[in-house]
């Protein structure tokens, strides 16, 4: 069995709102902490939806207690760098 090479999100401009970047699975796993409460959380990886395209799954949500939010799949680099920014202006 070979193992996959995912490419890895690029979030220029976001560097300062990375909590996690680390391994999850065969993958990664990378996380967003917004001043306004919100979160974006990224993975890439064999079980996530359109790991093996190598493409991205996010879930956005307000950070209070529990996690409960929307799951995005299948999203492409610039995808994700949209949904950063949308997020990050939230009130």
């Amino acid at each position: 069995m070979s193992i996959k090479k995912y490419t890895k999100l690029k979030y220029d401009g976001f560097q300062s709102y990375l909590k996690i970047e680390k391994r999850l699975f065969d993958g990664w796993h990378w996380q967003f902490e917004f001043e306004n409460g919100w979160v974006v959380s990224v993975i890439k990886h064999r079980y996530s939806y359109g790991g093996k395209d190598d493409l991205f799954e996010s879930m956005q949500y307000k950070k209070q207690g529990f996690c409960e939010g929307e799951v995005f799949g299948s999203m492409s680099n610039n995808e994700v760098l949209k949904l950063l920014r949308i997020t990050k202006d939230l009130r």
